[in-house]
């Protein structure tokens, strides 16, 4: 009777650590398939946002219209002149909702007249 009490428990036990390391396993993946991952589809999404953003907003001055936008790989750059210290946060606030989880780098100057 303990041999198959012992046989019995020693089976559970290796079914367990087969469980339990095929669960890490499978959530490791499922982990890795979420990472959200940039595309030249998804950088396009952006940057047409934030250029759309910088045509239609009438607020803007015509300094800040000249701005360039690029995206590759995750990261909006801005670069540029804005007319004053206000404008530029605004710009960059903005930029940072419309671009999600990408990072921006504001290189935006203000423009002294």
């Amino acid at each position: 009777m303990k041999m198959i009490t012992y046989m019995v428990s020693t089976c559970l036990i290796f079914a367990f650590a087969f469980v339990s390391f095929h669960h890490v396993s499978v959530t490791n993946v499922f982990a890795a398939e979420n990472i959200s991952t940039f595309t030249k589809e998804s950088d396009e999404k952006v940057m047409g946002d934030i250029r759309n953003y910088l045509a239609t907003d009438s607020s803007l001055s015509n300094t800040a219209r000249g701005i360039v936008v690029s995206v590759k790989d995750g990261m909006v750059s801005l670069k540029g002149d804005v007319a004053s210290e206000i404008e530029r946060n605004r710009i960059t606030l903005k930029a940072q909702q419309l671009a999600g989880s990408y990072k921006v780098d504001s290189q935006l100057q203000v423009r002294m007249n």
